[in-house]
């Protein structure tokens, strides 16, 4: 088998530009045949009639991208992050990746992010169990419901193509052939619900680092997230269960309301009273009681307090052990609060940031989309003018 096919180890081409069209690609195959022809005979007049083509063809290319982004423009005028990710894409495009992918880097990324999953172990302090009297549950998920062929394709339907190196056969041909695969891919899933078992090769996976931010130094490991990529059948399989799972938990109303959502506590403090703050030390004090029965680890990182104080924001106040976490400002969902309710940094930011598109529609000014941009681009920034 390795004589008749041998093993091979390929690369992925990367997607090409969605301005292309018919008529870049005929010119740009002409342009290539020009090239040839000239690098072949030598000659004058096919230097020329490749830098004709050459001309040709790059003028086109200009044409179709001013014209795909006008369109892209026109149909998104109202829906500014697709606004700014495209006008960013084409002002600063940043290849946001790993240069070095050696043996060595993937090493030092595994024991990174093993030291930092250790390190948040030891943190955790056990605290003793509450037990509480415990009662007969009505709402058990004994079983998983058959999954039905309708079932399969919808779930497939959702989920995107994506390409993992573990899949045996590529996502994108597993969907567009799921009538044919689906009867079989239904008896298999059933048949691992129905035995509360996966096989051991879809729960492998391929960590990859993520770069968090583009403007982030890639030589700082903090600075990355590992992503797991899955097969696309771990991957259905998930689905399918998760989708169970949250009709059960909806059903009962047994889900959590504060799921995996960032909490926010507020509470009257009277100055004069040196108790004032017993409630905050108090219920921080429930909150790490809580994590530590659950094997849970509270974030001091990212855990800030504010004191909101119109008169004097300096005024002496005993925090005991939260003193540190204290700051004149915290940022909340995406507006920048200070302890005076002055929004005096609220203010730069959103100075900053106009300024900063403005800077970039002076970039593009000369383009082809330059009306439609800057109509679309300055619509939101308008709403938060001086008159409002």
């Amino acid at each position: 088998m390795d004589s008749v096919a041998p093993y091979k180890v390929m690369g992925t081409k990367s997607p090409s530009d969605p301005w292309l069209n018919d008529t870049t690609r005929a010119l740009r195959r002409r342009c290539r045949q020009a090239e040839c022809k000239w690098k072949k005979d030598r000659l004058q007049v096919s230097l020329e009639m490749f830098r004709d083509s050459l001309s040709n063809y790059q003028k086109a290319v200009k044409d179709a991208k001013g014209q795909y982004l006008s369109n892209l423009i026109n149909r998104n005028s109202h829906r500014p992050g697709i606004l700014f990710s495209t006008i960013n894409s084409v002002i600063n495009p940043v290849s946001v990746g790993l240069n070095d992918v050696s043996e060595l880097t993937c090493n030092a990324f595994k024991q990174y992010f093993l030291d930092k999953v250790l390190s948040v172990r030891q943190a955790i302090i056990l605290a003793p169990a509450v037990v509480t009297p415990s009662q007969a549950a009505q709402c058990v998920l004994e079983n998983f419901e058959t999954v039905t062929l309708m079932d399969l394709k919808k779930a497939v339907h959702e989920l995107k193509a994506t390409i993992c190196p573990l899949d045996a056969v590529p996502a994108r041909i597993m969907k567009e052939a799921i009538d044919i695969v689906g009867p079989c891919l239904v008896s298999f899933i059933n048949r691992c619900l129905s035995l509360g078992t996966v096989p051991t090769a879809l729960k492998h996976a391929i960590v990859r680092p993520l770069l968090k931010k583009s403007n982030l130094d890639p030589s700082i490991f903090s600075n990355f997230r590992p992503i797991s990529h899955l097969p696309f059948l771990s991957k259905l399989m998930e689905k399918l269960v998760v989708s169970q799972l949250q009709s059960h938990l909806q059903l009962y109303a047994i889900a959590d309301k504060f799921q995996s959502d960032d909490l926010q506590i507020y509470l009257p403090v009277v100055l004069s009273n040196r108790s004032a703050l017993d409630p905050l030390h108090n219920c921080i004090r429930d909150i790490r009681q809580w994590h530590s029965q659950n094997f849970l680890h509270l974030n001091e990182g990212k855990t800030e307090y504010i004191l909101f104080t119109p008169d004097s924001p300096n005024i002496s106040l005993s925090f005991g052990p939260l003193t540190p976490h204290f700051a004149p400002a915290v940022c909340n969902l995406g507006v920048i609060f200070d302890s005076g309710m002055i929004f005096g940094k609220q203010i730069s930011a959103v100075m900053k940031a106009s300024f900063y598109q403005l800077r970039l529609l002076g970039k593009v000014w000369p383009r082809r989309f330059k009306t439609e941009l800057a109509e679309s681009r300055l619509g939101p920034w308008a709403t938060f003018g001086p008159g409002t």
